[in-house]
């Protein structure tokens, strides 16, 4: 297995350093990270297919398929599906996926871990750091990462007391590996610039301040979601909320942000307006990044990506300042700081195809979605960037924790007259 995550990681870095000369380089590099994703795709759609009968009875008693193994895509772009080993000889359900996944050409291989227990491992352990340290406002720059492919949590400190890492080692022994470092400095990365009638994935709130993900949906409400550093001022869920505009009109007010738990997730309630027309909630997304104020939607979010993206997964972002870039997951649900607010956010991590033009400030906020042949899916929300990844809050955290649905209809729908 290490040796097959070499690979994928090999593969990562050479596409991470050839760099790009100019736009036209650049774009032709997004058309083949879609071409990847297109052959991605139907791999997935062929693996949720053989997995229904699981996923139906696991529905039922309130676990999903990533409590009996993981899915990754190696150099060639096959997938794999690495399941735990402890729990075939109980599950027949699972024997007979493991049966049809090897027949349809997708590879398996045995692990003691998934990587849902590694996070839950993460979480804890974090959470001991926490509490050490009377509180997050007083941890060092720390990381946790969860391996699946080495199946150990990592730990990366810059300075820690002797008697945390003596307490942390026993109590977790191999599962843990340590690492110091010094940290890679990271930014928060605070769009289309017109004033929008109908609402939607990509374009600009504050004064291109920040970017907008998609919208949300809940109890007949509709909300733009971005991200939590884009907020300032008073956050309320009863109307108070500080005013947000949309380029020079006002466009609803702060309603929610889940930093409370690490999540960089933020949701404006749409329901002011002092643009003729009125408001409308839409599934479109502003992919293309020019000095246009047109208001013109080049695509749509079909869904919200239902699980974390698969290791290797083809990602791509847009944002109302930095043209569309596409890049590779290497990471998912790791507790980073060294941010600038120092605060420590769970995120997922994007190996870019052009570290240097991932992203910057206004593009936070912002899509990242999977290609798709029909449309977009929504993978997560744009946070930040360093010099060799980008960072992005999954959608799944971030809705699953407001119970809050992506809004994906066709139709529009008015929200503020």
């Amino acid at each position: 297995m290490k040796k097959l995550f070499t690979l994928v990681v090999t593969l990562i870095s050479c596409i991470t350093f050839l760099g790009f000369g100019n736009n036209a380089f650049a774009n032709e590099q997004s058309s083949d990270a879609e071409e990847i994703s297109y052959k991605q795709e139907a791999q997935r759609e062929l693996f949720d297919k053989l997995a229904r009968p699981l996923t139906m009875t696991l529905t039922q008693t309130q676990m999903d398929i990533h409590d009996f193994g993981d899915l990754f895509f190696d150099k060639n772009e096959e997938l794999h599906f690495k399941y735990k080993e402890s729990v075939v000889p109980t599950s027949k359900i699972l024997q007979q996926l493991l049966v049809n996944l090897r027949a349809n050409g997708i590879e398996v291989e045995a692990g003691t871990y998934t990587h849902k227990d590694l996070l839950k491992q993460q979480d804890e352990i974090y959470q001991e750091i926490v509490d050490y340290y009377g509180g997050e406002e007083n941890l060092p720059t720390i990381s946790l990462v969860s391996d699946i492919f080495e199946e150990k949590v990592k730990f990366s400190y810059n300075s820690l007391e002797e008697a945390l890492l003596i307490k942390l080692s026993s109590e977790y022994g191999d599962i843990l590996e340590f690492e110091q470092k010094e940290f890679e400095k990271k930014e928060l990365n605070k769009s289309q610039t017109g004033n929008w009638t109908n609402l939607g994935a990509g374009i600009a709130i504050d004064n291109s301040n920040c970017s907008v993900a998609g919208i949300a949906a809940k109890s007949g409400n509709y909300f733009l979601i971005t991200a939590s550093h884009c907020f300032s001022g008073t956050v309320a869920s009863d109307g108070t909320g500080r005013l947000v505009t949309q380029n020079s009109y006002y466009v609803g007010r702060q309603h929610a942000q889940a930093m409370g738990i690490n999540l960089d997730f933020a949701l404006v309630k749409i329901m002011d307006n002092g643009l003729s027309g009125g408001r409308y909630a839409t599934n479109g997304i502003r992919v293309a990044t020019d000095t246009s104020t047109a208001e013109v939607f080049d695509n749509t979010l079909t869904a919200a990506d239902s699980t974390s993206p698969a290791f290797s997964q083809v990602v791509c972002r847009a944002g109302i300042i930095t043209a569309k870039q596409c890049g590779r997951v290497i990471q998912k649900g790791a507790m980073l700081g060294g941010w600038p607010d120092n605060k420590t956010r769970k995120v997922s991590v994007v190996a870019p195809d052009n570290p240097s033009g991932f992203s910057t400030g206004g593009d936070s906020g912002g899509p990242v979605y999977r290609p798709n042949t029909t449309g977009n899916i929504l993978t997560g929300v744009l946070v930040g960037t360093s010099a060799s990844n980008g960072f992005f809050t999954d959608i799944m955290d971030g809705l699953n924790y407001y119970s809050a649905s992506l809004y994906t209809s066709n139709s529009i729908v008015k929200v503020v007259n």
